[in-house]
């Protein structure tokens, strides 16, 4: 290693200071140590003198023109990179794929990467359209290489599918069986082909195109839990909650065949639908009659015990009587007649009035027995019982001796007789 001690302007104060001959007549230079130890002096050159050798775009043969073409060079400097300034370092997409060197290999020949690419591109293009459609052994299964994996040794595609349908030929083992699960029937093991069906109980549930569905009137009481059908339950059926009917009105329903109300109205109740039913009655409270004897049936009051009411062919009449006989010795016998033109025409009881006949069954009053007698009796009306739109009905008697037999009707024993015919049906 050598030391450089200083120029020759410096001569005195290096020479000096590390013990040096004194140079003195010397050329304008520099006192070096060499690595022995030794001081030389060694004259000054200038850089025109030092050889350069020639390198990139600098053509100089010597340092100092060397240098003056790199000044030249960078005369023109660059202010920013890329829109950087400062220290500017490559950055994404400064360059793209031209910009790149690439250094050609094998068929290609580009000297930048993106003409490499391009030439990459085209010629498996052309590969691959050379062998579209083929169909030739080169190209077959044993041409695909496979790696080897599980039970698989094979080291080709073809190989290693022979491998995989031979261990899968022996197939599931007939004795193998597929149970039926819950809800459903079927199965058996695999010696033949078998099928499940699902279990219905065929009053509920049911098989239809080989789909289920609730049986026709299938849900009964016993699959509802009672009370859970409620109102939400229930559809619709637009009729207004609320109370029909009232002192001046009735309720009006339609009830559909399942026994809905599908609707509901207030009809008001107007006089020309009421019609009152025809009734006469006598309550005699005071008077007894005596019957006398009779051989066939005579009225007992023509006038009291004679009743008229509109009626016509067909109607219903109810006849009613009520009273008491006295204890006389006397058979007594009571009917009710149709009277018209003060004759008497059909009798109630169906008899025809004469000796023979006992009136009203229950009307009777026999010898020495003071009963109570009385009842209702009813009556379709003939055509010949009309006069005017009338009917009259009379009370008839007759007794089977000359003795008289008593009908009370308010004597000191305080009976009262009671005689009505209504018309139920007019």
């Amino acid at each position: 290693m050598t030391e450089v001690f200083g120029r020759v302007h410096d001569l005195e104060s290096a020479r000096a200071g590390n013990g040096l001959p004194d140079p003195s007549g010397e050329p304008d230079g520099s006192w070096i140590r060499t690595a022995s130890g030794a001081a030389v002096w060694v004259p000054s050159v200038t850089a025109s003198e030092i050889d350069f050798v020639p390198v990139g775009t600098i053509s100089a043969t010597d340092v100092q023109a060397a240098i003056a073409e790199v000044a030249a060079e960078a005369s023109g400097a660059v202010s920013s990179v890329f829109t950087r300034t400062g220290a500017v370092t490559a950055a994404t997409s400064d360059y793209d794929a031209v910009q790149v060197d690439f250094t050609p290999a094998g068929t290609i020949a580009a000297t930048n990467t993106q003409a490499a690419v391009e030439e990459v591109a085209t010629e498996a293009a052309s590969a691959l359209a050379a062998h579209i459609g083929d169909t030739s052994d080169a190209h077959d299964g044993s041409a695909i290489s496979f790696v080897p994996a599980g039970t698989i040794s094979a080291t080709d595609v073809q190989a290693a599918i022979e491998e995989v349908a031979a261990e899968a030929g022996g197939g599931v083992p007939t004795s193998r069986t597929l149970t039926a699960g819950a809800a459903l029937t079927g199965g058996g093991d695999l010696s033949a082909n078998r099928t499940f069906d699902v279990a219905v109980d065929g009053s509920t549930i049911e098989i239809s195109s080989d789909a289920l569905r609730v049986k026709a009137d299938g849900i009964t009481a016993n699959e509802i839990a009672a009370g859970a059908v409620g109102a939400s339950e229930l559809a619709s059926t637009a009729v207004t909650p609320a109370t029909y009917g009232d002192a001046t009105h009735v309720g009006q329903f339609t009830v559909d065949a399942d026994g809905r109300i599908t609707a509901a109205a207030d009809v008001a109740i107007t006089g020309s639908g009421i019609t009152k039913v025809p009734a006469s009655y006598y309550r005699r409270t005071a008077g007894d009659y005596s019957l006398n004897n009779f051989s066939s049936f005579a009225a007992i009051d023509a006038t009291n015990l004679n009743r008229t009411l509109a009626a016509a062919t067909g109607d219903i009449l109810e006849i009613t009587l009520t009273s008491r006989y006295g204890a006389e010795a006397v058979n007594a016998f009571i009917d009710a007649a149709t009277i018209v033109s003060s004759a008497a025409v059909n009798y109630v009881s169906g008899g025809a009035g004469n000796s023979g006949d006992f009136g009203v069954a229950g009307w009777v009053g026999l010898s020495g027995v003071s009963n109570t007698l009385g009842g209702s009796v009813f009556y379709t009306v003939q055509a010949g019982d009309i006069s005017g739109g009338n009917v009259t009905v009379r009370l008839m008697y007759r007794t089977g001796s000359a003795a008289v037999k008593t009908l009370r009707a308010g004597t000191a024993q305080n009976d009262a007789l009671f005689y009505g015919v209504k018309n139920l049906l007019h």
